[in-house]
C-alpha cells in the first residue's frame, strides 16, 4: 500500500486464484460497485470487525505466541498458508 498525496491511496494486490475467484463473486453480489468500491467496502468492514484488545491481553497474545514459537509446536508458514487456502471459504 502506499500513499501518493493526501487524498490518493492505492494498493496493489497480487492476483492469484483465490484473489480472481473472490473478486468475481464480489462483483456480481455489487454489480454497482468498481473494484475501488470493493476494496473500500470491505475494509470499511475489516475495520468495523476489529478487536480491540486492553494492553494485558496483548501482552498474554504475544506471550502466547512467543512460547509456541519455542516449543517448535504448529504449522509453518507454508502449511498455515496452505490451510488458510484450503479452508478459508468454509470459514
Amino acid at each position: 500500500m502506499s500513499t501518493t498525496n493526501p487524498s490518493t491511496f492505492q494498493v496493489k494486490l497480487a492476483l492469484d486464484e483465490g484473489l480472481k475467484k473472490t473478486l468475481i463473486v464480489l462483483e456480481q453480489q455489487y454489480e454497482a460497485l468498481d473494484k475501488a468500491s470493493i476494496v473500500r467496502l470491505a475494509l470499511n468492514n475489516l475495520a468495523k470487525t476489529v478487536i480491540k484488545l486492553t494492553s494485558a491481553e496483548e501482552n498474554e497474545l504475544f506471550q502466547y505466541f512467543a512460547d509456541l514459537i519455542k516449543s517448535g509446536k504448529g504449522m509453518t508458514e507454508k502449511e498455515l498458508a496452505d490451510w488458510w487456502n484450503k479452508n478459508k471459504s468454509s470459514l
